[in-house]
């Protein structure tokens, strides 16, 4: 990837705010950005060098990536270094997390709703929450169902 191209400097910086806006470091989506582009494997110094960013932020943005299922640990033989790719489909693998996410949130609201008693108005705001995520859900579903790799 040519450094002094501006559409991908744009790019990895945009995600940089994305990750930032959803409270995340934006280190993290740059980070996510660059494995877009080019999926490795990168080594720990590698990454640091092409992010000018420190061992130990190398460190914290790859494990949360792999915790996301965005990239994978990988060894190689009679090398003591470790690297990280970007995972085998992870798309798939963060909608599966954004559907499981939103259906334990469709489940506390529907625990609720039927163990506490609520004024009409806070049960009609849950109602209408429950009615997105339960909209969202489907749709996540539905796009992930579209998508799901062949094996």
């Amino acid at each position: 990837m040519p450094e002094n191209d501006a559409a991908v400097e744009r790019f990895i910086e945009t995600h940089g705010l994305l990750a930032e806006a959803d409270g995340m470091p934006p280190i993290l989506g740059r980070m996510a950005a660059i494995f877009m582009l080019e999926p490795g494997p990168f080594s720990f110094s590698e990454i640091g060098e092409r992010m000018q960013i420190s061992r130990g932020s190398v460190s914290t943005m790859t494990r949360l990536l792999e915790n996301l299922g965005v990239l994978e640990r990988i060894t190689r033989p009679g090398d003591r270094q470790t690297y990280f790719r970007l995972a085998e489909n992870p798309v798939q693998v963060f909608t599966q997390r954004r559907i499981a996410r939103q259906q334990r949130c469709v489940e506390a609201i529907d625990d609720l709703l039927g163990k506490a008693a609520l004024d009409l108005e806070a049960r009609a705001r849950l109602a209408e929450i429950r009615r997105h995520h339960a909209e969202m859900l489907a749709a996540s579903q539905a796009s992930l169902d579209r998508h799901r790799p062949t094996t």
